[in-house]
């Protein structure tokens, strides 16, 4: 074992993966082929092969390695351990050892369902061996017991098992042994002869006419002066199961009886309680009835598990199984309340505790939520833990420190970091982590990635880019907004064939994965500005989504500003549709005229408002009326230093000022999109009713017949994609924008032209995409 983990990590270590504690903060990025990343502190991340290969090695001695889903080490000195997992759970291999507890150690393996291996040593000389060889070989080895061991089914002895001391057997069922605390049960065969004896102990019968068990204790005599028995348990049966007589706790201060004669009635009694149960079917009763003078307890049961009625002073229940089942219980430590209605399928769990409350509620299998609540802190801080998991899409939780965590997909509809360690990568097409020291964003298996703390910033998009930033310590806090100057920077196209560092020291640029250009002065270079600016924006719009969970929290920035965008958009958007549309109508109309199909205008100017003149040229609308107008806006706060205000109230200009922009502007501009396309295909229909001679019914006919599903899908997609581009680059010039008045109007200018820029790009690229997706539906690819 320890062989084929050293050859393991040897070969990571050939790799690359590595960790010093005294090596400077170092990423070598070649994603998805290998990636390791070692921060200021000495601990080291290395992965190779996309999710499949996995290094962790801290400063405090953890170490763990994976080749999922085939296997994963983890050293853990916190725990002591030291733990293999093969096919988890399938197999497994760990060792603990515990320093300051002398001869402390435990060594278990197990492949389920054939192997189990478990040897445990509390103290030197001691030793507790067990193991088995499923489905015929058990045995083991005690200091303290001795040895056991046994071939099923022709014979041997097993210790600790069912309950009792010792189990022996031959041949089994014909003779079985049972040992317990001095006591001795035989069975020939098990169970119908047995007879047993053993201090205060006796029992004898044939199963299934007769059987009998008596237990006793021996105390002293005051009479004779010598001891006398009182009794413990007696237990009867005849010709079972028809007919059982049992007494128990006989020495105690409540002893019990019970009296069964099935299947008609059963009869349980003690100083306290009475228990009534009649017509057993299937060894359940159609009737119980039990009550409790002490706690004022009364319980009904009618064919169980239907019907339910209990109440006492500390717990209630009503259920009319499976459609209802309501319960409450209080204990000194709290209250708790469940509630299940159509079961497995809707439960509600409330603990009201003194330190907390918790609430959980359950749709099994699709969804899950837990919301707990803690006490106020002295400072009147309330801390909230939450949980929800929407099988199998996604899974979001926060943590008492404000951490939010977003996963997409999430597969395994329970929480277990093991299962989700070894096979979560593989479906986690979506994942984001916020919390107040950190941000991480990653998408299609960490193709995209995004993290940034209060020592690093790391965005890559493999293969195509990768930047990194190593802040200095002055610019180490947790409000820190993007590189400040003086950090140390790198930015790396292809994986080196184009990029540059900054640090304090040294600048250069790097050509050809190898080749450096020193001291070129690259602060007004145009490639890299625009990567600069590309890369600004970038971490702008994912600081946005991060803090999409204010969303209720901006509600009233996020309306007013959908009434901005949209809302005052809607005249000069239709109006300008409107005529796009007649001209479009007019200028087709005439060259279809040339060949008798006038009618065919409806079809071509439906397909191209659906597809591309709506997005294209609505898009070009709101850049104009909106992109410019929130540059300048957002452009007069940064000049006016009201940014540099919420920064220095803590406040993210992320979340305040710029996602509820983002927010608005992506669900305002496919609305428009809609209004507008329509706008422009009745124009269109009244220049080809009026001017070209196509009646209504036709041109719309033909109208429909130009249109398809994907194609409305496919507009809306475009839409949302030009919106989202163009508010972002709008936010990312006006929170970079310098220079005054005139600075305001230069990133006014600059939004208009670059917004348009990339929403032509981008419809290229979509339209080459549709074109793909088209061939592909229709069966030509």
């Amino acid at each position: 074992m320890r062989v084929c983990l050293a050859m393991f990590v040897l070969a990571l270590g050939m790799c690359g993966c590595a960790v010093g504690g005294d090596r400077p903060p170092v990423r070598t990025y070649a994603w998805p082929f290998f990636n390791e990343s070692i921060d200021a502190q000495g601990n080291a991340t290395s992965r190779a092969l996309g999710p499949f290969v996995e290094q962790e090695e801290r400063r405090d001695g953890y170490f763990s390695a994976t080749v999922r889903p085939f296997y994963r080490y983890i050293r853990d000195p916190s725990a002591y351990e030291e733990d293999h997992l093969f096919f988890y759970p399938l197999s497994r291999y760990r060792e603990r050892e515990r320093p300051g507890w002398e001869g402390r150690r435990e060594t278990r393996f197990h492949a389920l369902p054939f192997v189990w291996w478990n040897d445990v040593s509390f103290a030197p000389g001691h030793r507790e061996l067990d193991y088995f060889f499923f489905p015929l070989v058990f045995g083991g080895e005690s200091t303290i017991e001795g040895s056991h061991f046994a071939v099923a089914p022709f014979g041997g002895n097993l210790k600790g098992v069912f309950g009792n001391d010792e189990v022996r057997f031959v041949m089994f069922p014909l003779y079985v042994e049972l040992r317990r605390q001095g006591r001795v049960t035989y069975y020939l065969p098990f169970p119908i002869v047995k007879w047993g004896y053993g201090p205060g102990y006796r029992t004898y019968g044939v199963m299934p006419l007769f059987s009998r068990t008596e237990v006793w204790k021996e105390v002293p005599d005051e009479v004779t002066g010598g001891t006398k028995k009182l009794p413990v348990a007696d237990r009867w049966t005849v010709l079972w199961p028809l007919f059982r007589y049992d007494r128990e706790a006989m020495d105690k201060k409540y002893p019990r009886e019970a009296l069964m004669v099935y299947p008609l009635f059963g009869l349980k009694t003690s100083a306290v309680t009475t228990n009534f149960s009649m017509l057993f079917v299937l060894n359940y009763p159609m009737f119980s009835y039990t009550r409790a003078e002490l706690s004022d307890t009364t319980i009904i049961d009618a064919f169980w598990p239907i019907f339910r009625y209990a109440k006492g002073d500390n717990f209630k229940q009503y259920r009319v199984w499976p459609l209802w089942d309501y319960s409450e219980r209080k204990t000194p430590a709290g209250t708790s309340t469940a509630i299940n209605v159509l079961w497995p399928l809707f439960w509600y769990y409330e603990d009201q505790l003194p330190e907390y409350t918790e609430t959980r509620y359950q749709v099994f299998p699709l969804f899950f939520a837990n919301f707990k609540r803690y006490l106020p802190e002295p400072d009147g801080t309330i801390r909230t833990k939450h949980l929800v998991r929407v099988w199998p899409l996604m899974k979001y939780a926060k943590d008492t420190d404000g951490t939010v965590s977003f996963d997409m997909l999430s597969i395994f509809p329970f929480n277990d970091e093991k299962f989700d360690n070894a096979y979560g990568p593989f479906f986690k097409f979506f994942s984001v982590k916020a919390g107040p020291d950190e941000t991480k964003v990653q998408a299609l298996f960490r193709m995209f990635s995004y993290e940034e703390d209060p020592y690093r910033i790391d965005l890559s998009l493999a293969p195509l880019f990768d930047w990194h930033v190593v802040k200095q310590a002055r610019d180490r806090l947790p409000d820190a907004y993007g590189p400040q100057p003086g950090d140390i920077e790198d930015f790396n196209l292809l994986y080196g064939l184009l990029g540059y560092h900054h640090g304090p020291e040294d600048r250069y640029t790097r050509l050809f994965w190898g080749l450096k250009i020193p001291q070129m002065n690259l602060r007004n270079n145009v490639i890299v500005r625009a990567l600069k600016g590309a890369g600004f924006t970038f971490v702008l719009l994912l600081e946005a989504i991060g803090h999409s969970t204010q969303l209720w929290h901006r509600r009233r920035a996020i309306f007013t500003q959908m009434h901005v965008i949209g809302t005052q958009s809607i005249p000069i958007a239709s109006f300008f549709m409107l005529l796009i549309g007649m001209v479009f109508a007019l200028q087709v109309g005439i060259e279809f005229a040339r060949f008798g199909q006038t009618n065919l205008v409806g079809l071509v100017l439906a397909a191209a408002m659906v597809r591309e003149l709506g997005p294209w040229m609505v898009g070009f609308v709101l850049i104009a009326r909106v992109g410019s107008s929130m540059a300048a806006e957002i452009g007069t706060m940064r000049v006016a230093e009201e940014i540099d205000a919420l920064e220095v109230m803590s406040i993210n200009p992320a979340s305040f000022v710029v996602m509820p922009r983002i927010v608005a502007y992506s669900i305002m501009g496919p609305v428009l999109t809609v209004v507008g396309t329509l706008v422009g295909i009745v124009g269109g229909g009244f220049v080809s009713n009026l001017q070209l001679g196509v009646t209504w019914s036709d041109y719309l006919r033909f109208a429909e017949d130009g249109v398809e599903a994907l194609d409305i899908y496919w507009g809306l997609l475009k839409s949302f994609v030009f919106s989202v581009v163009s508010a972002a680059v709008a936010c990312a010039i006006g929170m970079q924008t310098s220079g005054g008045a005139v600075g305001v109007g230069r990133a006014s200018r600059n939004t208009v032209v670059l917004s348009l820029t990339l929403v032509v790009f981008f419809n290229y690229l979509l339209t080459s995409f549709y074109r793909i997706v088209k061939m592909f539906v229709s069966g030509v690819l």
